[in-house]
């Protein structure tokens, strides 16, 4: 386990508002899910555990999402508030909390993938590196706890979660051994803490 937090908002490219043409990702229509091109909300430091695992580390956050929390992280960005009104200008912004599992790049210091576990809209992200990144409903219906189901995912296709995501030299460079440890960590810290998770019955 580690207190260190990787330093996301110095590494951020915020240079394109659109996904790049050649992006493996596609483009807005991606069947994957949602294209957004604002850059997604940071883990709060101090609201998140991180376990490391070699190239990769893992971070855990007990996550809330409200108007007042988009107004503090877009207010400064009139653009991308907009985009974000726009979204969800039928429903209202979204009030929502969960467990939210991250996955980040040790050595370029980004975030890759995350799990976001929320009560009403559970989903995750695809995260290539840029100013745009994918966002995927999960179905807990289909799929069931949405834990067992990421701690799952993480431990038997991380390599072809991170392909998917456009981060194919990382997917080459991973310790299973590493990895399994950190999240056998990270399911014995969620216990502790006990959160409500997706789908779990």
């Amino acid at each position: 386990m580690s207190s260190q937090a990787p330093n996301l908002q110095s590494r951020t490219d915020t240079s394109s508002s659109e996904p790049p043409e050649n992006s493996p990702l596609g483009n807005h229509l991606h069947p994957l899910g949602e294209v957004s091109v604002n850059r997604p909300i940071a883990p709060l430091e101090a609201c998140t555990t991180y376990f490391d695992a070699g190239t990769v580390r893992f971070g855990v956050e007990h996550r809330e999402l409200n108007e007042q929390i988009i107004n503090e992280n877009f207010g400064s960005d009139p653009a991308a508030l907009a985009r974000v009104v726009a979204m969800h200008a039928d429903n209202g912004f979204p009030d929502d909390e969960g467990l939210s599992l991250h996955v980040f790049d040790c050595q370029r210091e980004i975030e890759v993938l995350r799990f976001d576990m929320f009560a009403t809209d559970p989903h995750y992200h695809y995260m290539p590196g840029s100013s745009y990144h994918i966002v995927v409903p999960y179905d807990p219906a289909a799929s069931g706890d949405m834990l067992k189901w990421t701690l799952s995912a993480l431990t038997n296709r991380l390599p072809q979660l991170l392909r998917n995501g456009g981060h194919d030299d990382l997917a080459q460079h991973l310790d299973p051994e590493l990895i399994a440890g950190a999240l056998d960590e990270v399911a014995s810290h969620v216990e502790k803490i006990d959160p409500p998770i997706v789908g779990r019955v």
